[in-house]
């Protein structure tokens, strides 16, 4: 299973026009063998006066042998208003759409539909309570027009953002992988949950950016008592404020 999330939050700022570019935020994007990346038409731009704007982007022509198969490679673009240059770092993945269970891309910046681009129709579903803007973000995404925004909450919220995938949507999985894109505006909060998979609130697996120690993947069971394990050795890769 390849269970793909992407999350923004809003920018910071916009720049007043007297001040200058310094610096140009790095570009995380991705696609699968075969298929050139998607690339935004803007970037993020940060000023001298540490405030930062939204300014448009030419990217360079991408040679088709860049994703012919999986790895990496980076793309340089033209910015609006400066010579310093836009990059973009491509990962490419192997196609593994004939084992796709679920791929969430958050491209569709309003509304509660979030739609499943694996082709087996897993749409999910985002939290009806919560305003269009806790849901959708166009500001820093990591690629495409969007991403989706998880403003967080008590457990008792009825306003958070949450997405709620099909029920029976593990049935028969023995085995899954699940890779994301996340961007986290509050590290300093302790049991901030990126995913639950589960049947109830006995038996489930969940994933937090932070534990109160560390990041956890972990697993529930409980079975008249309450045991609740960690596994270690998960993989991050750290963009900047980006996992």
């Amino acid at each position: 299973m390849l269970f793909s999330l992407f999350v923004g939050f809003p920018t910071l700022s916009s720049a007043a026009e007297s001040s200058s570019i310094t610096s140009i935020r790095q570009v995380i994007a991705s696609t699968v063998a075969g298929t050139a990346p998607v690339l935004p038409s803007t970037v993020t731009a940060e000023h001298d006066d540490a405030l930062t704007s939204q300014e448009a982007v030419v990217w360079s022509a991408i040679n088709p042998s860049s994703h012919a198969a999986a790895g990496k490679f980076q793309v340089e673009g033209a910015v609006t208003g400066t010579s310093i240059k836009a990059v973009a770092t491509v990962t490419v993945l192997q196609d593994t759409s004939k084992n796709l269970k679920v791929w969430y891309k958050f491209e569709e910046g309003t509304g509660t539909t979030v739609a499943d681009s694996s082709g087996n129709g897993n749409n999910g579903t985002m939290n009806a309570s919560a305003s269009d803007s806790n849901r959708w973000s166009s500001a820093n995404k990591m690629q495409g027009g969007y991403a989706a925004n998880f403003n967080g909450g008590s457990g008792s919220s009825t306003t958070a953002n949450y997405v709620k995938m099909p029920n029976g949507i593990l049935q028969g999985v023995n085995e899954m992988s699940i890779a994301l894109w996340v961007r986290n505006t509050n590290s300093s909060s302790a049991w901030q949950r990126v995913f639950d998979l589960g049947n109830n609130n006995t038996h489930y697996m969940f994933y937090t950016l932070n534990s109160g120690s560390d990041s956890r993947l972990g697993v529930k069971l409980t079975d008249g008592g309450s045991r609740q394990s960690a596994v270690r050795g998960i993989r991050q890769t750290m963009f900047g404020d980006t996992l």
